[in-house]
């Protein structure tokens, strides 16, 4: 689980990369495709340190192995979520059913459960 991934700082080249060495992707492809690993990453669409381009540098890496939960930040969304959101799992609203960090939790926990019983 990647809840905000922000590193590298999302500046440049950083912006479209995943963190990750060329030897460490390589590896993580491998297993996505042999034995079936994913990995779930949240963000809030506004957050300048997590973009959008790092999604999808995420997806290109992984394909089908990467899952993305992104939460509408932008302005005026219908949700009242400030562009200046960050942190996903420890946003105030988590706990409220029916708002969609709470929905975000529970796709965590979700997916953890999935995952720890295979």
């Amino acid at each position: 689980v990647l809840s905000q991934p922000a590193l590298p700082p999302a500046f440049g080249a950083g912006a479209h990369a995943t963190g990750l060495t060329e030897a460490a992707e390589a590896t993580l492809a491998t297993r996505v495709r042999d034995e079936g690993l994913c990995a779930l990453g949240l963000r809030f669409t506004a957050d300048r340190s997590v973009p959008a381009s790092r999604f999808a540098a995420f997806e290109r890496a992984l394909g089908e192995g990467w899952r993305a939960f992104e939460i509408d930040s932008s302005a005026g969304n219908p949700d009242g979520i400030p562009t200046s959101a960050h942190s996903v799992l420890t946003d105030p609203h988590a706990g409220e059913a029916g708002h969609p960090t709470h929905a975000a939790r529970a796709a965590v926990i979700d997916f953890l459960r999935q995952r720890l019983a295979a």
